[in-house]
Order: structure tokens, then C-alpha cells, then sequence
């Protein structure tokens, strides 16, 4: 397994499998409620790569797990009292991170959010943070092995979803 920052020529395999993913929620139990185009989409996808944000985990050059790393504040997050307040440029936001479910179980998470996680120190960020739809036990049980906490949990005014009920995790990274 190779776990990288993706570059543009990497686009392809990234498109693909988050169709997978999107495709595969519909029958997964626990599901971020993705719709491919919508969120997440190329163009948004493309950007984040354009910006190095997003880091892939491959396997015989198929993506098997990602996520989006992105610096600043989620504009969704600026009213949720976190714990630990840190200047804007200080804080990673974790977004559409995934393992393909042909691949979990087998510890792929926990290695790619490693990654993630490591990238955001030599970035430079103090925390992370991240939400997932409640009820998300698998992706809630992968976070908090990872370290995360639970900050608190809300409703989300998602702009694919509307307002949703959400779980908000942080991490300090120092």
C-alpha cells in the first residue's frame, strides 16, 4: 500500500472510486449519505487536489481509502464551541474520508488517518477537526481509536442533506 498526496494525474482513480463509495452506500448500514456530483463532486474534488489537499491510500493503483484535508475553520463549524481555540490557520478540517468496504476490517483505516493525521503537523495545524452523520458507529469507533474525541453533537445544516443530526470530533495534533 502506498499512501500519498494525490496529484492531478491521480484524478481518474480518485473520481472512480468515490462513485464506488457513493454507490456502495446504498446498501451500508451506517452511510455519510454521499451522492456522487452532488458531495462530492469533480470539480470540488479536482480543486482539493489542486490545493494538496487530498491524500489517498492506494493498492495496486486502485484508491482505497481517502479523505480531503483542508486548512481553516469549516465554514459549518464556526459557531460550534469547540474545546481547544486555535488561530484559523492552526486548525485541519478532515473531510469525505473513506475506506472502500471491500478493504475495511482490516486496518486500512487506522493507517490512512495516521497519514492524515501526520500530514497535518507538517502542515503546520494544532487541531482537527472533523463530523460524521449520527448514527455512524463504524466511522465514530475508527475516530476515537485514532484518538479523536467527541466535542458535542448537533444538528448540521448540511447543503446536500439540510439539517441533520451530526456528531463533531476533535483532535489535538501537538
Amino acid at each position: 500500500m502506498t499512501i500519498k498526496i494525490a496529484q492531478s494525474s491521480d484524478l481518474p482513480a480518485i473520481y472512480k472510486f468515490y462513485q464506488r463509495v457513493c454507490e456502495q452506500q446504498k446498501d451500508d448500514e451506517y452511510s455519510p449519505k454521499w451522492t456522487w456530483q452532488d458531495y462530492p463532486s469533480e470539480n470540488g474534488l479536482a480543486d482539493s487536489v489542486a490545493h494538496d489537499q487530498v491524500i489517498i491510500n492506494l493498492q495496486d493503483d486502485q484508491v482505497i481509502a481517502a479523505g480531503v484535508l483542508s486548512v481553516g475553520e469549516d465554514p459549518t463549524y464556526r459557531e460550534v464551541p469547540w474545546e481547544h481555540h486555535v488561530a484559523d490557520s492552526k486548525i485541519a478540517v478532515l473531510h469525505l474520508f473513506v475506506v472502500d468496504k471491500e478493504f475495511r476490517g482490516h486496518g486500512i483505516a487506522q493507517q490512512t488517518l495516521r497519514a492524515i493525521i501526520n500530514q497535518a503537523r507538517q502542515n503546520g495545524q494544532t487541531v482537527m477537526h472533523l463530523d460524521i452523520i449520527d448514527p455512524n458507529l463504524p466511522a465514530e469507533k475508527a475516530y476515537l481509536k485514532a484518538g479523536f474525541h467527541i466535542n458535542n453533537s448537533q444538528i448540521i445544516n448540511y447543503d446536500d442533506l439540510g439539517p441533520t443530526p451530526a456528531k463533531l470530533f476533535e483532535l489535538m495534533l501537538n
